[in-house]
């Protein structure tokens, strides 16, 4: 509930005085949702598969934040969080450390064109796949790369006229596409 303090403030309307949130009332554990799911991409069932699980889902979530495949040096940061949530509270927390690290990396924040070594100010350069990937997906689909964008830009197969325009096609991106 909320409750309106009706006395004039300093500029002179009511206010909030305090808020409180009731519930869940009856929750137990963590809940089950879609994103859930689609996020935790396997389960450990033992304390041996807990690194490898952890690196599964976190190199997947990296892929899509990182807009193109990752290596074992895209995941040294997030594992390593990993590792520091896992020992305070296990599995999970350190999933959420992991995920965290992913969120807050520059690869995830900025979109940006690496220009050519031998470039100079004002010249024009081809960008590559995966670059055209992340661009089409913003402006098409205002939404990162799919899985399917970014392995056929990792090919080197995007700039393939046919390949680029049935990405552009792609249905099930497009919510203006899905009506005609």
């Amino acid at each position: 509930g909320v409750a309106l303090d009706e006395t004039a403030n300093q500029a002179g309307g009511p206010r909030i005085s305090n808020v409180e949130i009731k519930g869940p009332l009856k929750a137990t554990g963590v809940s089950d949702t879609p994103s859930r799911r689609k996020l935790l991409v396997c389960r450990p069932a033992n304390a041996a598969e807990e690194a490898p699980c952890a690196k599964q889902i976190l190199g997947t979530l990296a892929k899509r934040a990182y807009r193109r495949p990752v290596n074992d040096e895209d995941l040294n940061g997030p594992m390593a969080m990993y590792e520091e949530g896992r020992r305070k509270g296990g599995f999970e927390e350190g999933i959420q450390k992991g995920v965290m690290a992913i969120l807050a990396s520059p690869k995830f924040l900025y979109r940006y064109t690496v220009p050519p070594a031998d470039a100079k100010s004002g010249d024009t350069y081809p960008i590559s796949d995966l670059e055209l990937a992340t661009r089409l997906a913003f402006f098409l689909w205002s939404a990162v790369p799919d899985e399917q964008l970014i392995d056929i830009a990792a090919a080197g197969k995007l700039r393939d006229p046919g390949v680029l325009e049935a990405q552009v096609r792609r249905r099930h991106h497009c919510p203006a596409l899905q009506d005609q």
